[in-house]
């Protein structure tokens, strides 16, 4: 399980169609987006996750990766870089993604350390963290489905159980906190933020709940009060692929109703298109004083 790491005051949104974005922490549309490694696996006692035990469940590539442990060839880092290539690169037409040697020069910096989980700052809140030697993302283990999970919140996704178009889930909460601690060293404030809380309507952009998603938690069924858990989701769903296409794709800017501008996404019919008003207010203030100053000059 991987924790998610959002600013406290970022709003999130919904449309109609969910794989779920922060709408203030999408990448600004037809930007270069480096991502650099901080370390090694094996630095950070990372290695390979078997997934599943039936390989008909699993990614074509996890089946690959799980082979080349098994030979004693498995290159995590160039099978993170292909993942991301295969999966990601060919449904983002306007947004590039670029890996680098030099965290320096890397908005997206991934760190491998088993004792810390597998978390990731969501979209661009990643550029809130200044120092170039700190992560922006870390992986506590390695298999094809926490990559796709994790890079998903590097683009901007959030998790798809607390979707708020989806049914409430009916948690077992001394269930639910007793193992969100065993496993995952979650205080109750914690499991609350990560699996519990909901998002509001008016801070997302994304779909319907997709209980296929790569956002959602695997949970037991012993964690809810009516014996429903959830199954453990490998890849990207096509409902996935399709709203990343909708924020990402060569239609995002009518798709996603935002446009990019001077760095920020703005969203047309909200609260922060007023940033586009703002800019042009200004605009046209400095031109107006320098066609008054100009006429003060002449007299």
């Amino acid at each position: 399980m991987c924790a998610s790491s959002i600013p406290p005051n970022a709003p999130k949104i919904s449309s109609n169609d969910f794989a779920v974005f922060m709408t203030k922490l999408i990448w600004p549309l037809n930007t270069t987006q480096k991502i650099a490694f901080l370390n090694k696996p094996e630095d950070g006692g990372v290695s390979l996750q078997i997934a599943s035990n039936d390989d008909s469940t699993k990614d074509p590539l996890q089946v690959k990766y799980e082979k080349q442990a098994k030979e004693g060839t498995l290159n995590i880092i160039e099978a993170i870089k292909e993942i991301v290539k295969q999966r990601y690169v060919p449904i983002l037409d306007r947004l590039k993604l670029q890996f680098v040697d030099d965290p320096k020069d890397a908005s997206i910096r991934i760190q491998f350390d088993e004792t810390k989980g597998s978390w990731s700052k969501v979209g661009s809140d990643a550029l809130s963290v200044s120092n170039k030697n700190e992560a922006t993302m870390n992986l506590g283990w390695f298999n094809t489905s926490t990559v796709l999970h994790e890079f998903g919140h590097a683009l901007g996704l959030v998790h798809e159980h607390q979707n708020p178009s989806g049914n409430t889930i009916d948690w077992n909460k001394t269930e639910l906190y007793d193992w969100a601690n065993t496993t995952q060293g979650w205080d109750e404030n914690q499991t609350n933020k990560q699996i519990i809380d909901r998002y509001s309507v008016n801070e997302l952009n994304g779909s319907k709940y997709d209980p296929s998603s790569i956002m959602l938690y695997f949970y037991p069924a012993k964690l809810t009060n009516d014996n429903k858990g959830t199954s453990q989701n490998l890849t990207l769903s096509d409902i996935d692929k399709q709203v990343i296409q909708k924020i990402y794709g060569k239609d995002s800017t009518d798709e996603a109703n935002q446009i990019s501008m001077s760095g920020r996404v703005v969203q047309k019919g909200g609260n922060l298109y007023l940033y586009v008003a703002a800019a042009l207010a200004v605009a046209l203030a400095i031109g107006i004083g320098i066609i008054v100053a100009k006429k003060k000059k002449k007299k």
